[in-house]
């Protein structure tokens, strides 16, 4: 996978069609998948496409929430004890992400860190959230 064409075809062909979108706040585009978790829960993720330093950037994001900000610095803990990602704000709500170069990216490169956002914006969705607010 080397393409943002590749990326879409990847996750087309593993999640089915995704829902695609421009983000309000950045203007950016992203696919949105809903996957099912082991624990009968499901997660939100956005894959997107960004142009960084001159280069193509896949972006995964996933929602956690509006984490009350008295709770904030024990979320920032939480999400550094996380494999994968850190913990951002867009807009109202916080989310998981990592971002990687798309150049050279193989099949493993990418759904590792997939799946690590999604479960880990998960731990953080049920600890300071309570469960999926939808």
């Amino acid at each position: 996978m080397t393409t943002w064409e590749d990326i879409k075809t990847y996750i087309s062909g593993k999640f089915g069609r995704p829902k695609e979108h421009n983000n309000q706040y950045t203007k950016e585009r992203f696919l949105e998948i809903r996957i099912k978790l082991t624990d009968g829960r499901s997660q939100t993720v956005l894959v997107g496409d960004v142009p960084r330093l001159g280069k193509t950037w896949i972006q995964i994001l996933s929602p956690v929430g509006t984490i009350p900000k008295h709770r904030l610095d024990e979320a920032l803990e939480l999400a550094y004890k996380q494999k994968c990602g850190g913990l951002v704000k867009i807009g109202d709500l916080h989310y998981i992400r990592h971002s990687t170069p798309i150049q050279d990216l193989n099949e493993e490169e990418f759904s590792l860190p997939f799946e690590f956002v999604a479960h880990s914006a998960d731990t953080l969705e049920k600890e300071f959230i309570g469960g999926d607010k939808r």
